[in-house]
């Protein structure tokens, strides 16, 4: 599966644009939608909207190559987007460990899906963890890309 334009749109509002690099809530550089700036990458000039999308869509295919592989029971389209936003923001090791995916593996959609609210946290509870996650819980769930 890839993740669909809904879904990049729903991804790119969690994420926020910013031109010009800037430290996240974990202390890490990243430009543009929530790219994380890698050794050897320079955007001192900053970069625009364009750009940052291809750097989206190129780094949404690692999530979406970790849902692919770990996930062994079928999704809908808003539970793969929602899926690949979460993996997108917490990273592939953390997804892998996650009771959320071992419940997903078990078929126990619903209780995957509260698992969502377990993800508020960067080193202390975070207001827009916990509105993201409740974003992609109601995607996933109810499939609303708001």
């Amino acid at each position: 599966m890839k993740i669909s334009d809904a879904g990049i749109r729903f991804l790119k509002t969690r994420e926020g644009f910013r031109a010009q690099p800037y430290h996240d809530t974990g202390g890490v550089i990243t430009v543009g939608y929530g790219h994380v700036v890698r050794p050897g990458e320079h955007f001192d000039g900053g970069i625009s909207e364009l750009q940052a999308t291809s750097l989206l869509r190129r780094d949404v295919s690692r999530a979406e190559g970790t849902i692919d592989i770990w996930v062994h029971q079928p999704l809908t389209q808003n539970q793969y987007d929602a899926l690949v936003s979460f993996v997108f923001n917490i990273g592939m090791n953390a997804f892998i460990k996650s009771t959320m995916l071992r419940l997903l593996n078990a078929g126990k959609i619903s209780q995957a899906a509260g698992e969502f609210e377990r993800w508020i946290y960067d080193a202390k509870r975070h207001p827009v963890l916990k509105s993201r996650r409740e974003a992609e819980e109601k995607l996933f769930t109810k499939g609303e890309y708001v």
